[in-house]
């Protein structure tokens, strides 16, 4: 399975699971999406 299929899996997925999955899931990628965040406001602040 290629990057993009899996990615819009991930999306439908997201849509439709439960509070209690969508949060676990967070958890495990929440230090990732935090740092992206800090670099796009970095970035647009430049």
């Amino acid at each position: 399975m290629n990057t993009p299929s899996i990615r819009q899996k991930l999306f439908d997925y997201l849509q439709v699971a439960d509070d209690k999955k969508v949060v676990a899931i967070y958890s495990i990628l929440e230090e990732e999406i935090e740092a992206n965040a800090i670099d796009w406001n970095n970035k647009l602040l430049v």
